[in-house]
């Protein structure tokens, strides 16, 4: 399978298992966001927010996430689903959506299911799964240069160690402009 075919098979396949948005990126460096991330740290922006603020020179080099990786498979998944009745018996509060369940487990569990396909198609490949985890900036991946909120979505990275052809980013969808900004989204 050639990288165009694996890029599409890929694609297809992450619908197949449920996943809401997925695209693939080259593993290079996130250079916009690694600099906004050092700029706003010295600024005194992030307060003692850890996150993926705490090291860019690693949260923002997807190429160092699995030794060998040459792409970044980005994933997303909606937390939108319908609202639950309202009692009537007496008033109450609203969760929030993402209470509601854990997406990001279910997409880990998609996600470990595609890289075990990825196997299949490209032998040899090897992939590392990486959902809601502070060593990666998923969502510059998912919406390079995105600013619009995008607070509906989980998202989340599979890295594998094979070429794929850079795919349309998978939140183009969810966002609606492109900015200097993927730390807003």
């Amino acid at each position: 399978m050639n990288a165009t075919e694996l890029t599409r098979a890929v694609v297809d396949e992450s619908a197949r298992l449920g996943i809401d948005a997925c695209g693939v990126c080259r593993a290079e460096p996130y250079v916009r966001a690694e600099a906004l991330i050092r700029e706003r740290r010295a600024a005194g922006l992030f307060a003692d927010m850890r996150f993926t603020m705490a090291h860019p020179e690693r949260s923002c080099h997807p190429e160092t996430l699995l030794r060998g990786a040459r792409s970044v498979v980005a994933a997303a998944r909606s937390y939108a689903r319908p609202e639950p009745p309202k009692p009537s018996d007496r008033p109450r509060g609203r969760m929030p959506r993402y209470t509601r369940r854990d997406e990001y487990a279910v997409l880990r569990e998609q996600l470990a299911e595609l890289g075990a396909r990825l196997e299949g198609w490209a032998p040899g490949a090897r992939s590392a799964v990486f959902v809601d985890a502070n060593h990666h900036v998923d969502r510059e991946a998912a919406a390079p240069g995105a600013q619009e909120p995008a607070s509906c979505i989980a998202c989340s990275a599979l890295a594998p160690s094979c070429a794929f052809v850079p795919s349309r980013p998978p939140m183009s969808r969810y966002t609606a402009s492109s900015s200097t900004n993927p730390l807003l989204v």
